[in-house]
């Protein structure tokens, strides 16, 4: 699962297309690292079968219902085990994005606290 993750991470590196470009061997668009680690066929079946939760406890006013208590689990952890020091530095870039979203984003002002 440690290599299931760190693949999804390393993807936002070097975007392609569609998921299979990942392992394409082609010379002209190489990814070399994807096949070293995993096998296509395996990356496929965990992300087609990766559930966190049962599809019949649908929560409709809920948008992330169906990783609301990974996130959760996963928040309360980084509170836990972060400890801020003396000279933290938060750097904020704006990148160009076409898509759409349903939440809503907001660009925080130095010296907020997130929560």
């Amino acid at each position: 699962m440690y290599m299931f993750l760190a693949l999804c991470m390393m993807m936002k590196h070097s975007e392609k297309a569609v998921v299979q470009d990942y392992w394409n061997k082609d010379s002209l668009v190489p990814s070399p690292m994807f096949n070293r680690y995993m096998s296509r066929d395996r990356f496929l079946l965990i992300l087609r079968f990766l559930h966190f939760e049962n599809n019949a406890n649908e929560d409709k006013h809920d948008r992330l219902w169906k990783v609301r208590k990974v996130f959760s689990d996963l928040r309360g952890k980084f509170r836990d085990y972060f400890v801020s020091g003396q000279n933290v530095v938060i750097d904020e870039s704006l990148v160009l994005f076409k898509g759409r979203l349903v939440f809503k984003l907001y660009i925080l002002q130095s010296g907020t606290v997130l929560d």
